[in-house]
C-alpha cells in the first residue's frame, strides 16, 4: 500500500473534472424545476402551508407506492424519523443502541434524544457498512442473557435494545447477517435509511428488513421536501404509533386538545409535501441519473492508481453520492487532496469524523474502531448532482 502523493492527488482531482467539466461543482445540488415551483405555489394557494393538508397523505401514499412499505408517516426531518422510530420500538432511558461510528451526528442524535446511551460498532469498507465479524464477536464476548432473554452489556449492566445499521451513501451493506444477529440477541432492527431512498435488496426497498426504517428528503438528498424524513414500516403498531407521537400525542378530536403521553411536534408541513409529490414523480429518472455517473466515474478512475470509485456488492444501490476510497492515507495528504479538490471548484468533502472521536460522544462504550478511524481518513465523496449526467448520456 502506498500513501498517495502530489502525482496521485493531481490524476484524481483530473480524473474528477474529466467527468464534472469545467466550472464550480457543490457536492449535491437538488434538482428543481417549474413542476415543483408550481406545485409549492399551488399549495400556498390553497392556504394549507402547516401539517393538515392533503398533499401530506399524497406524498406518503407515493412513497409507500414507490418502496411497497404498508406505512409511511412523513416528519420534519430524517433525524425526528429516527427518533421516533427508537421510540416505536421501545427504547428508553438507559438502554443501549449500537451504532456505527462512521455515520452522521444525527444518527446518534436521535438515539440521545430518547435517553438511550450509544454504543459505537466497529465499520468495514468491504463491503461498506457495520463489521459483521468484530460485531458478532463483541456480543459474544462481551454481554450475556438475562432471564427474560434480553441482552445486557457486560461492562455496563444495560439493556442492549436495538441496533442500527445505516445505509451508507444508499448502500444497503450485509442486512441479511444483521438480521440474524438481532434475532439470536433479541434486538430491535431500525435501519438508518435516509441516504438510501431508491435502494433495493432482492426486491425490498431500504428500512423495510427490520422492525421500521426511516428515509430522509433534506435539500441534499436523491429527492428533497427542502427539509424531510419519514418512517416506513410494514408493522401498523410501529405506524399507529409513529403517527401518534409526532402529532403531540394528541387524541383525534376536531376541537379539543387533548394528548395521552408525551409527543413531539415532529410533523411534516403540507408545502415540503407539497414539493415532495413533485419531486417524486422524477425519482426514476434521478437514479438514471446516479447511474450515468457512476459508471461514468468508474470509467475515469479506472486507470489511476492507489484509489478506486467504491462499487457495491449488489446491482440495487441508488449510488446517492459517488464515493472514492484512497488505498492508504494519512492526515497530511487527506488533507492535501481536499484542499486540491476545493481550488479546482470541486466540493468534494471526506466522510464525517467518527462520532466516538467527538466531544459530545466520547464517553460512550465503543468497541475497538481502529478500522473506523483508518477509513475515516480514506472516504470521499465526490460531486454527485443529478445534473452532472446530462452531458453523459
Amino acid at each position: 500500500m502506498t500513501v498517495i502523493d502530489t502525482d496521485c492527488i493531481r490524476l484524481i482531482v483530473k480524473a474528477t473534472k474529466n467527468v464534472t467539466g469545467e466550472g464550480t461543482h457543490e457536492l449535491h445540488v437538488p434538482s428543481l424545476n417549474d413542476t415543483d415551483k408550481n406545485a409549492v405555489r399551488a399549495c400556498i394557494e390553497t392556504g394549507y402551508v402547516s401539517s393538515d393538508g392533503p398533499q401530506i397523505e399524497e406524498f406518503e401514499t407515493a412513497i409507500k407506492n414507490f418502496t411497497r412499505a404498508d406505512f409511511a408517516i412523513a416528519v420534519n426531518s430524517g433525524t425526528s424519523a429516527l427518533h421516533v422510530a427508537l421510540i416505536c420500538v421501545g427504547v428508553r432511558a438507559d438502554h443501549e443502541v449500537l451504532i456505527p461510528s462512521l455515520t452522521f451526528a444525527g444518527t446518534g442524535n436521535a438515539a440521545l434524544y430518547s435517553g438511550a446511551k450509544l454504543n459505537f460498532v466497529e465499520s468495514c469498507i468491504n463491503p461498506l457498512g457495520i463489521d459483521i465479524q468484530k460485531l458478532a464477536k463483541y456480543l459474544k464476548t462481551e454481554t450475556s442473557k438475562c432471564s427474560k432473554g434480553n441482552t445486557i452489556n457486560k461492562a455496563t449492566g444495560r439493556h442492549i435494545k436495538a441496533l442500527v445499521p445505516v445505509h451508507l451513501f444508499g448502500h444497503i451493506s450485509n442486512i441479511d447477517n444483521l438480521l440474524q444477529i438481532c434475532e439470536e440477541y433479541n434486538l430491535a432492527l431500525v435501519e438508518d435509511a435516509a441516504e438510501a431512498l431508491g435502494s433495493f435488496y432482492n426486491g425490498i426497498h431500504a428500512g423495510l428488513f427490520g422492525n421500521c426504517g426511516i428515509l430522509s428528503f433534506n435539500g441534499n438528498k436523491t429527492i428533497t421536501t427542502g427539509g424531510g424524513g419519514c418512517v416506513i414500516t410494514n408493522d401498523p403498531h410501529i405506524a399507529m404509533q409513529a403517527r401518534h407521537i409526532s402529532s403531540t400525542s394528541k387524541i383525534p378530536h376536531s376541537y379539543e386538545y387533548k394528548h395521552d403521553a408525551v409527543g413531539f411536534n415532529y410533523r411534516m408541513p403540507s408545502i415540503n409535501a407539497a414539493l415532495g409529490v413533485s419531486q417524486i414523480a422524477r425519482l426514476k429518472n434521478f437514479l438514471d441519473d446516479k447511474h450515468i455517473l457512476f459508471k461514468a466515474y468508474k470509467r475515469s478512475f479506472s486507470n489511476v492508481s492507489s484509489v478506486e470509485l467504491y462499487e457495491h456488492h449488489s446491482t440495487g444501490s441508488n449510488y446517492w453520492l459517488q464515493t472514492l476510497v484512497l488505498e492508504k492515507a494519512n492526515h497530511q495528504n487527506w488533507r492535501s487532496l481536499m484542499k486540491r479538490f476545493h481550488e479546482n471548484n470541486l466540493r468534494a468533502r471526506p466522510i464525517w469524523n467518527p462520532l466516538h472521536s467527538q466531544p459530545p460522544y466520547r464517553n460512550f462504550t465503543f468497541m475497538d474502531l481502529s478500522q473506523t478511524e483508518d477509513l475515516a481518513l480514506r472516504i470521499v465523496n465526490i460531486p454527485s448532482s443529478c445534473y452532472l449526467a446530462n452531458h453523459l448520456r
